[in-house]
């Protein structure tokens, strides 16, 4: 069954707005329906959803077998932190955006001695939530468009 436009759009992943083609997946066709699985996994309650859990979905869902699902996640997962490391964003529409942020160099202060440590710059990986996650998180009911990812 095709996926209708709605899921095609929130399962799609893109590198920021600077295309990268090394970053595109070898196989969009397998690439999206495996998205669109993952669009459907609900965690058990009180349940960390692990690499696992997402191999076993793609595994169920696709008709991958299961080394071929564990290899696809690893790819999904190695793209998105190679586009990272290398300062792009990436977002998933109507998920969020993963983004790489820069700190600059400052001054802390150990709470307890009291004592003033410089800390120094690092970069830290920052996420924001898009608009659709965020009303589905408190159940209401979704925006139209996907701005603010």
């Amino acid at each position: 069954r095709p996926p209708s436009p709605r899921q095609s759009r929130s399962a799609s992943i893109r590198a920021s707005s600077t295309h990268n083609p090394s970053l595109d997946p070898p196989c969009r066709t397998g690439f999206h329906n495996a998205l669109n699985t993952l669009s459907g996994i609900v965690a058990l309650p009180m349940e960390t959803l692990t690499r696992a859990h997402l191999a076993e979905a793609i595994y169920a869902n696709v008709g991958l077998s299961r080394n071929e699902s564990a290899a696809l996640l690893e790819t999904v997962l190695e793209r998105m932190s190679a586009a990272l490391e290398s300062g792009h964003a990436v977002k998933i529409s109507a998920f969020g955006t993963f983004i790489v942020r820069q700190k600059g160099k400052r001054v802390g202060r150990n709470p307890k001695t009291g004592i003033e440590v410089p800390i120094l710059p690092r970069k830290v990986l920052a996420f924001r939530p898009s608009q659709v996650l965020k009303a589905r998180i408190n159940g209401d009911a979704a925006p139209a468009e996907d701005d603010a990812a």
